[in-house]
């Protein structure tokens, strides 16, 4: 259980950490992109533009890790697909619902972590602040992992 915050059970494949709290009580959400190939025909005005489909989408979060042994446990993580659990409605993305404490909680499958960044040590009291940027395949209008 987690000292710094109000979410015990927020985490990613069993290993805990925190929301880095934001000042002004805003936080990302997923990011799309538009997988758009145009090739142009030689000798002409015309393109042929094609439409790919969704790529995964990303999310980067500021995290805080209680513990150093719980941030080593998260950096062999990446690239690992797990699951993700936030707070429930944090994002779009939707996931099975869990009551946890007098708290929902969303376990979002199928999710990879991409990536770590911006290690800080915080000397003196063991924690960690770092963000990570976690990837899932999911559908854009329904927030469901992409089967």
């Amino acid at each position: 259980m987690s000292d710094h915050g109000l979410t015990p059970y927020v985490g990613f494949d069993l290993v805990p950490f925190d929301i880095a709290p934001s000042a002004a009580g805003t936080y990302p959400d997923w990011e799309w992109s538009q997988a758009i190939e145009v090739r142009h025909i030689p000798g002409s005005n015309t393109a042929v533009v094609q439409h790919m489909g969704n790529p995964p989408a990303t999310i980067t979060l500021s995290l805080f890790f209680d513990r150093v042994v719980d941030y080593r446990r998260f950096m062999q993580k990446q690239g690992v697909v797990g699951t993700l659990t936030l707070l429930a409605n944090f994002t779009s993305a939707v996931g099975t619902v869990e009551h946890k404490l007098h708290v929902d909680y969303e376990h979002l499958d199928a999710v990879m972590l991409l990536s770590v960044r911006g290690t800080q040590i915080l000397i003196g009291n063991e924690g960690v602040e770092c963000q990570a940027t976690f990837m899932r395949a999911m559908d854009p209008l329904t927030g469901l992992a992409a089967t």
